[in-house]
């Protein structure tokens, strides 16, 4: 690779994938010093722009996904929540029906607490 970059450095109009780094940083290299001043800036601020833009890429990806993880956890939180609720008030409602059932019959116990009469029945026969 590096024979043949020697020989045909000049030639060269663009890079071949197939060299490795080093040889394509040298024909850089070659490029820039057949510059003159004011294209050199220009290609100085070319890589330059396009440096903050990768930064700039980077930067909004990395506080995309933040702010899509805040987001997720939040909405995690509010779902547990709510299960946690829901799950606290089924227990209340068992709890409830255990107690009454030495005096209510099944069917009025299966009203009061939003159980079913199955539920409350699987209760009867439990305690």
């Amino acid at each position: 690779q590096w024979l043949y970059f020697l020989k045909n450095a000049d030639s060269l109009t663009m890079i071949p994938k197939e060299f490795d780094n080093s040889i394509q940083k040298a024909l850089n290299t070659v490029n820039e010093a057949g510059m003159s001043k004011e294209e050199l800036e220009m290609q100085h601020k070319r890589k330059e722009f396009i440096s903050v833009q990768k930064l700039a890429i980077l930067k909004a990806d990395k506080d995309g996904f933040k702010k899509g993880m805040e987001k997720g956890l939040e909405k995690g939180i509010q779902k547990g929540m709510e299960k946690g609720m829901q799950q606290g008030i089924e227990q209340r409602n068992i709890e409830m029906a255990i107690n009454l059932l030495d005096v209510l019959d099944v069917e009025t116990i299966s009203l009061k607490t939003g159980l079913s009469v199955a539920e409350v029945e699987n209760l009867k026969h439990k305690s």
